[in-house]
């Protein structure tokens, strides 16, 4: 296999792993997560990975590394785009499944 071969397979599997282990600690956290439905639910569980992931992450890229501005911006609004859609995916599917 070369070598961009065995980089993207590499992160089809992190990626699958981050989804299981994302909807295994929002199972574990249902009843805590706020919301008066599971949409809603969904949506505060993506603000709240968003804000103890991708903002102290994207903080430490700003701070630490030569990147402009704009792409670091681009990277955080993106990446809460990423976990509201993945908060209200998995709120639905875990709906579902109960």
């Amino acid at each position: 296999m070369e070598p961009l071969g065995v980089w993207l397979a590499q992160m089809w599997a992190v990626t699958i792993a981050d989804g299981i282990l994302f909807g295994i600690v929002y199972s574990v956290l249902y009843n805590g997560i706020p919301g008066k439905n599971n949409l809603n639910r969904g949506l505060n569980y993506g603000v709240i990975l968003w804000l103890v992931g991708i903002v102290p992450g994207m903080a430490v890229t700003y701070l630490m590394m030569n990147v402009p501005t704009p792409i670091v911006t681009s990277w955080l609004f993106g990446g809460l785009i990423d976990v509201l859609v993945m908060g209200a995916v998995l709120a639905v599917i875990y709906e579902r499944m109960k």
